[in-house]
């Protein structure tokens, strides 16, 4: 199962689904039209994230492959928004970090990671990271940023988490 990952005709297609919705592929976890989605729902796509709710749950894909100072401040801002919005409602159970697209964190986006959790603790939002790379990984937990989240390593697992 794939989080994410778009197959070569959504590629060319600018991933764009049959409903023109830009969505994750190929999990219940995200529907891919409006009427399947929450009541309130989040869909909104940047240069920098793709960020979307899904059964009650924030999933938020980082778009840049390198994170430093000028990408942290905006992945922040865009990012904690949302996290922000659904607090406010009283929702939002998870909050998924998708790093999938991710190959270099500076020490910026390493504090980044810190922030979105005490984000997504004072949300009282599970935080979850997806996609990390295995030389991101050891990065992580080089400077320990994984104990502070739920690192999930694939697709199933992911769903088992947020089951």
């Amino acid at each position: 199962g794939r989080l994410c990952h778009q197959t070569q005709a959504e590629h060319q297609d600018g991933g764009m689904g049959a409903h023109g919705v830009w969505a994750p592929l190929h999990s219940e976890w995200y529907a891919r039209s409006p009427e399947d989605r929450m009541p309130h729902s989040i869909d909104r796509k940047t240069a920098f994230t793709h960020i979307w709710t899904a059964r009650g749950h924030l999933i938020a894909r980082v778009l840049t492959p390198n994170v430093g100072q000028r990408e942290v401040a905006i992945v922040t801002s865009e990012i904690g928004d949302a996290i922000t919005e659904l607090q406010a409602e009283g929702k939002g159970r998870a909050m998924v970090l998708d790093l999938s697209d991710v190959r270099m964190l500076s020490s910026m986006g390493l504090g980044m990671c810190v922030d979105l959790k005490n984000q997504a603790d004072r949300a009282k939002m599970r935080p979850l990271l997806f996609g990390v790379s295995t030389t991101l990984l050891e990065l992580l937990k080089l400077m320990r940023v994984d104990r502070l989240y739920t690192v999930v390593a694939d697709q199933s697992a992911l769903d088992r988490q947020l089951a």
